[in-house]
């Protein structure tokens, strides 16, 4: 009780970092990070195929790039700001705001064998397995259900 007492704010509110202590145990915030794409990888005898929960997002909010051999899933959620809360304020938000990232070596799959799906916050990139010539950086369009 002395803690919570100590770490009250002047409103009377508990500091933020209580509550980020509390819930976070007993991982840390870049352990929370990693959980906001929970990934399988299914592999068949000529394909692979990544699933991706990404629940909460926008088209706008999610892009996949591949290059350098990596494909990289990039997600931004910005912060709401016309969201108000009625005469309180957030103590604790548990809802991600802000940019993560995945990326998966593949080698030198070609871009246009890479096919991307969203559908009910569950993003599918499926590609064969195969090698051809390395190619410069490019985005992978998502076909959006």
């Amino acid at each position: 009780m002395k803690y919570l007492e100590e770490n009250k704010n002047r409103d009377g509110f508990l500091n933020d970092d209580f509550f980020e202590k509390f819930f976070d145990y007993p991982y840390s915030k870049m352990g929370r990070n990693l959980q906001k794409m929970k990934t399988d990888i299914i592999e068949t005898k000529d394909r692979y195929k990544i699933i991706i929960d990404i629940p909460g997002y926008d088209k706008k909010d999610i892009m996949v790039h591949v290059g350098d051999k990596y494909l990289t899933v990039y997600v931004n959620k910005e912060d709401d700001k016309e969201e108000k809360v009625n005469e309180g304020r957030y103590v604790y938000r548990e809802r991600y705001i802000g940019t993560a990232s995945r990326s998966f070596y593949i080698g030198n799959i070609s871009e246009e064998n890479i096919k991307a799906s969203y559908k009910n916050g569950t993003l599918t990139l499926d590609f064969p397995k195969e090698n051809s010539k390395e190619k410069e950086k490019t985005w992978i369009k998502i076909d959006w259900n």
